[in-house]
Formats: C-alpha cells, structure tokens, sequence
C-alpha cells in the first residue's frame, strides 16, 4: 500500500494571504507598492524613464515554475507563510506541566499541579535573489519578429529557475555562519546544520552503509516516540535517487525468492516502490536530484563568472589520532575553493594524506582576503577528478586567520541523503515577507539589468518531526 496524500498545491503568495490573514489581508498589490515607497526613496538617476523604481510582481512565475518543474522537492512540500515583519516569532510549548505528581487529594484540600513552559524563539527574514539581465538588440529583434523567444519572459522564467534551484539545495544544506564578503549575515542555516546543533540523533549517519526497509521502520518509531507523532500523513521523505533504486533492487530480489520458479503468465517485473507501510503508517518515497551541496557535488575548473577573489593556498594537512573518527585507511587529497558572494573558484590540491582508520584529518585552509568562506572537497585522485564535497567553512572571525576544517569522515564524499519532514505549518515552515519580485537596475548600456528578489527564512519549529539519513551508500550486487 502506498501513500495517497495528494503532493501539496504550489500557491501564489497573494492565497497564502488570504488564507492567513483573511479579511485583514491588504493584498499582494498593497506589499507591492509599500516596497515601491521604500525603495523610491533611493531611486537611482538614469533608472529606465526616470521615475521612481517600479517593482513588478513575478509571483505567479514563481507558481508556474514550482508546477512545472517537478526536482523542486523541498521547496515545494514545505509550508510558506506570509510574514508581516522582517523578525518572525513564534512560540514552542515546552511542556504542560509535570504528570509524575498524584491528581488525588485529601478532603478540603486541593490537588497539585503545575504549569507549561513555553520558548520564545525568532528568525531573521533574508534577503535572497538574482541578477539577470538581457540586451536591448536581442529585445528588438523580438519585437521586429527576427527571434521566436521573448527575452524579457526567458529572463524572468530562468532567473526564476536558477534562484529556486540555490534554494532548494539551501534548504537542505546551507550554512548561516558563511557571510557575505562584507562580513554580513545573508544566509539562514538549512536543515542539516539546524538538526545536527539541536536534535542530533536525529540526523542517522549510515557511514556507507546502503538504505534497508529497517531503516524506514525505525523512523517511523522516531516519529511516534521523539516526535509524538501518531499519524504520519503529513510526512513526505525524498532521497538521493540511487537510494531509491538499491531499495528497489532489495525489494525485487525478495519478491523472485517468494514466487520461485514459477512465474505466472502476464507477470510484469518492476513494480515501483512509491512507499512503504511502516507499522506506524505509510511512508512515500520520492526521488529528488537536489540533495546535493553542488551540481554533481563536484569542484569547478574554473572560477565562476565575476569571482575576482583569489583561490586559497594550498591547503596544509596534518593526521592525529582521534577515538571518535570514522575515518577509512587510504591515500586522500583535499581540495579547497574560495567562495564569494558571485559565486566559488576553482579548487587547489593537497599533497596526498595517509589517512587511516581511528585518526582525524585537520585540514587548514589558508586565508584569502575578503573571502565570504571556503568550500572543501574529498578524492582519491591527485586530479580531483573523483573529488565530492565534504564540507562549507566560514571565514575566520577577524576575516585574516586561516580557518582549519577537522574531518573525521563525517562527511563520506560520493554518499547520498534521504530527507523525511513533517509538511505541516506548526512543525516546519517557511516564512516569506514578499512575493517574488523584480526591482529594475539603471541602464547604463545595452544590456538591461534586473534583479529576481524573494525575502524568506526557513522555520524548523518541531525538529523531532524531522529527521535526515547522510552518508548512504550503494548496494554492492549479490
């Protein structure tokens, strides 16, 4: 039996207005023309037709695009909100009161009791966006009928595409200590550095080891024990997609074994496995390509466009003995790149490190000027041609000190995630300040620039309701 839930409906920032705030909703018009005042105020000389900024409302691309592009997992199952301030509170009941006196009572007294507790908890809403541009030549040619596309909707639609895409991937591993080059908070922390601070039993370290059906039995009893969570309806779990496909393979083999030789006429091999019933309910399993640091997990080679940061120097290695270390004997490399606010570098090498088991490897990343942090990556080749990412490290705290990275395996390089979190507003959330908009830049030459901006943070409420497989390896055949 698999989950029927129906995959929750991508709505437009204006419904989840009015579905918040009901009749005190002032509509997604009036956001908008806030947002034209405040930024009217700095309105740049030489900005189109010299009027003040006008933001235009991109809400309904937004929409369009989550529909339509099925690898936005995350960003699409988890609840949005519209937040009415740039600091977002809520309240988590810590407890009712203790259940370990006695209710009974003498006569002409009165029982004992107790009351809740209660934390009051806060986020900061982030500013996060893209600048796109198009020519004015290629605008006339599509006026003119030379060009089938429309350059303005192109833009807009791929920006869209390309913001959506980084936050899927932050959702799930961004780092809020990694700054901007300026040495600004700019980046909230996605969902496995907040589990692994706070509910860290609840991020399961499969150390290479492959998914097995246990595994999602002994979630569900997570679920019901840690997160007193009964009915896991609200559940949706997604997974690197060769964690599927190993499962699948599991599954297969032990159905061949059930039926034997004997195969009936009409049968067709390769059911899919779309969920699994626990005995505390259905799981869905859904693939999603996102749960990778990077596209591949792998260094670039060569920086990206408008990086002018220098790449660190080469990064210094030394090996001790560590008792909690995971780390596999074999020759190792490390690379490491410089990230920026524009985008990362290309990576420089270590010289190769002896790694072995029972020891931990303390990488120094040597400082770069202004950097926003540092990006390390793993491999078994001096090439980096097998190197995956490992780990984000921020810029040292005075901006001029190296940063040192202790890596005792904790990060297997190649390995997959699987994801499982509860979709309902009061247990996760994301908590948005404004549709997604596009603010115009001044034109300066012919290529009219633009930036796509959403302002949101990500709200983990009930962290037991979630919980994180990494490090999950590949089924070897039989």
């Amino acid at each position: 039996m698999v989950n029927t839930t129906a995959r929750p409906l991508a709505k437009s920032f204006e419904d989840l207005g009015r579905e918040h705030f009901r009749s005190s909703w002032p509509g997604t018009e009036a956001v908008m023309a806030e947002l034209a005042k405040a930024m009217a105020a700095t309105a740049l000389a030489g900005a189109g037709d010299g009027t003040p900024l006008r933001l235009e409302n991109l809400d309904n691309t937004m929409t369009s695009v989550l529909v339509e592009n099925d690898h936005l997992k995350l960003f699409n199952a988890i609840s949005r909100a519209p937040a009415s301030q740039l600091v977002f509170q809520w309240n988590r009941r810590l407890g009712r009161g203790t259940t370990r006196g006695q209710i009974g009572f003498p006569e002409g007294g009165a029982p004992g009791g107790g009351v809740g507790a209660w934390q009051r908890n806060t986020a900061q809403i982030m500013y996060l966006g893209t600048k796109r541009g198009y020519t004015h030549q290629l605008m006339t040619m599509g006026q003119m009928g030379g060009t089938q596309i429309d350059p303005v909707v192109e833009e807009n639609t791929n920006g869209t595409l390309v913001l959506l895409e980084e936050l899927e991937r932050n959702i799930m591993f961004s780092n809020g200590n990694i700054k901007s080059e300026a040495g600004v908070t700019v980046n909230y922390s996605g969902l496995l550095p907040q589990l692994t601070a706070l509910y860290p039993n609840h991020v399961i370290d499969k150390e290479g080891k492959p998914l097995d059906f246990i595994d999602l039995e002994e979630a569900g009893e997570r679920f019901v024990t840690n997160g007193k969570l009964l009915n896991l309806g609200r559940i949706r779990t997604y997974w690197s997609p060769y964690v599927l496909t190993d499962l699948q393979m599991l599954k297969e083999s032990a159905q061949r074994i059930t039926m034997g030789t004997s195969v009936p006429d009409g049968y067709m091999s390769g059911v899919p496995l779309t969920g699994h019933k626990t005995r505390r309910g259905v799981l869905n399993l859904e693939d999603s390509i996102m749960l990778e640091r990077v596209p591949n997990n792998a260094p670039l080679s060569a920086s990206d466009a408008g990086v002018t940061l220098l790449k660190p120097a080469t990064a210094l290695v030394v090996v001790a003995a560590d008792v909690t270390s995971k780390m596999e004997s074999g020759t190792d490399y490390y690379f490491a790149s410089t990230l920026a606010d524009k985008g990362e570098t290309d990576v420089v090498a270590s010289a190769a490190v002896a790694s072995v088991v029972g020891n931990k490897n303390t990488v120094t990343v040597k400082n770069v000027t202004n950097a926003a942090g540092y990006r390390l990556y793993r491999g078994k080749q001096a090439s980096g041609a097998d190197a995956k990412w490992i780990a984000d490290l921020p810029q040292s705290a005075n901006g001029a000190d190296d940063v040192a990275y202790v890596d005792l395996n904790q990060q297997r390089p190649g390995t997959g995630y699987g994801v499982m979190l509860s979709t309902a507003t009061e247990d996760l959330m994301i908590a948005q300040l404004a549709p997604l908009f596009r603010f115009p830049l001044a034109i300066v030459s012919t290529t009219i620039e633009f930036l796509l901006m959403l302002y949101h943070t990500l709200i983990l409420k009930a962290g037991e309701r979630c919980i994180i497989y990494k490090n999950i390896g590949r089924r070897q055949p039989a």
